[in-house]
């Protein structure tokens, strides 16, 4: 479930551990920043506040454009309360929400269960920091992943963040436990830094908080008690190295999901419609400084995998070339200019994934995706 490690063993071998400088920021984004109106802070593969320029960068948008909304999420897991603190003045309350944005604390349980999906966080210390940033003025919310360990805790949960000051509580329908082709919930499986099976994340029981159908019987599902970590290793460079080999003529993808995704019509989320010029435009930039075109494919970008979709993605990124997309060799405005979001946009209307069609743009933007069913509970205060 998480695209940084191996199930919570060890991190990828396959992903580049950086972060984004104050001073690479400046350089890719001042001279748009007057102009830009939001900025989403999400690590789609780390933690924002542990990037050691994240307050700098801050205080820096919100100097050179005050109105700016910065839209935050964190696990509250690291750093102290006085970070927190001065954190939490970016983002002051008495403001207009639309105007300057919050800070969202994913916060997934109480004492007993936020650890088992936010792995080695202290409840001790989330609940420091977090009423340290309320305490300074800041505006937080609290989102709350449901998982079969905690659906019994989403009340206690939101009373607490009643309590303690958060504006909004947010449950939210977890991804990640429908079997992408069978329609069956399958397990996740936790293992430790030597591999060893710990525990299992499943979905919730209640239909009310799944992201799926009904609850069907799991059958056949293969859960090792032990993985190889080096095997593992090696078996992510093999699938990184074969993106490029990889031909969607010929790829086996199962028949459920190409019927469903060439079925389906494409309206993506970020990249707005050229005719209506009110329409947001959103792009992406990993901590690598490439740009993509949302959060979503950037983060399954860095993500060794068989998944049809997901090496679709990975092989027309990768034919474009990282180097045309890199920050730290063009501006964002050649990077804009370049043809490179064109590809996406053509391969909306294609016929099917054999001539081009984007199955992962289907899963997430086309009909009755996923993403959408993630807000619908009925606990979202947002």
């Amino acid at each position: 479930m998480c695209p940084r490690s191996i199930n919570g063993a060890s991190v990828r071998k396959t992903l580049e551990l950086t972060e984004i400088s104050f001073q690479d920021f400046k350089s890719w984004f001042s001279p748009y920043i007057k102009q830009l109106k939001s900025w989403v802070i999400c690590g789609g593969t780390g933690e924002p506040n542990v990037a050691k320029d994240m307050l700098k960068i801050i205080e820096y948008i919100r100097t050179e454009n005050e109105d700016s909304f910065i839209h935050m999420n964190t696990n509250g897991g690291v750093r102290t309360p006085d970070y927190y603190k001065e954190l939490g003045k970016y983002f002051p309350i008495e403001k207009e929400w639309s105007t300057q944005g919050q800070v969202i604390f994913s916060i997934d349980g109480l004492e007993d269960t936020n650890h088992l999906y936010r792995r080695n966080n202290s409840w001790k210390k989330v609940m420091e920091n977090s009423q340290a940033f309320i305490d300074s003025g800041g505006k937080a919310e609290w989102e709350f992943l449901i998982f079969k360990h905690n659906e019994h805790q989403i009340e206690e949960a939101r009373q607490l963040s009643k309590e303690m000051g958060f504006i909004n509580f947010v449950a939210k329908k977890a991804l990640g436990f429908q079997h992408l082709n069978e329609g069956v919930p399958v397990p996740h499986p936790v293992y430790n830094k030597d591999g060893t099976l710990e525990y299992l994340l499943e979905a919730p029981m209640d239909d009310n908080n799944r992201n799926m159908g009904s609850l069907t019987e799991i059958n056949n599902v293969d859960i090792h008690n032990h993985i190889p970590l080096e095997s593992r290793h090696k078996w992510d460079k093999k699938f990184m190295d074969y993106i490029l080999d990889f031909n969607p003529v010929t790829a086996h993808a199962e028949p459920d999901y190409e019927r469903r995704v060439n079925n389906s019509t494409i309206n993506c989320k970020v990249l707005g419609q050229p005719e209506n010029p009110e329409d947001k435009h959103e792009i992406y930039v990993t901590a690598q400084g490439l740009v993509m075109p949302c959060c979503w494919i950037g983060t399954i970008y860095y993500v060794p995998s068989n998944w049809f979709e997901i090496i679709q993605i990975q092989q027309v990124i990768k034919k474009f070339g990282e180097d045309k997309i890199s920050l730290y060799k063009h501006t964002l405005e050649e990077v804009y200019n370049s043809g490179y979001f064109d590809i996406f946009k053509n391969g909306w209307n294609k016929d099917n994934i054999r001539c081009g069609k984007l199955g992962y743009c289907a899963t997430t933007c086309g009909e009755n995706n996923q993403i959408d069913d993630i807000w619908t509970h009925e606990k979202n205060e947002r």
